[in-house]
């Protein structure tokens, strides 16, 4: 659940996924506006929780986990709604590399390690 499609990860994130939670479903994360108050915060993640127990339920794989990364406070709400219904979470923890160019740009690579359960 991120703006981060499985396509995109290393073999080494998609082999952890799969060999620890099963099936991988990618969910785009909302859009949230900076101007969203609490209130629309909580409406979008009911709407997104909604989408993801369906997901959960229909799972023949017996650890699921839901694999969030995205903004902040709709993160955190999100997280807490997860928790409420016993529903794992979890992050992808990477090492970053930090390249800088000789003109003084700097290019990041991100190595995947593990995911940490937020909970």
């Amino acid at each position: 659940f991120s703006n981060h499609f499985s396509n995109k990860w290393s073999k080494e994130q998609i082999v952890a996924a799969k060999n620890t939670y099963g099936r991988i479903v990618d969910l785009s994360f909302p859009e949230i506006l900076p101007d969203a108050d609490l209130t629309e915060i909580k409406q979008i993640c009911e709407k997104y929780f909604t989408k993801i127990k369906d997901i959960l339920i229909q799972s023949k794989d017996e650890n699921n986990a839901v694999h969030i990364m995205g903004e902040f406070t709709f993160t955190y709400n999100f997280l807490e709604r997860l928790k409420q219904n016993n529903i794992l979470a979890v992050a992808s923890t990477t090492l970053r590399e930090v390249y800088e160019d000789k003109n003084g740009n700097k290019l990041s690579k991100f190595n995947f390690i593990r995911f940490r359960n937020y909970y």
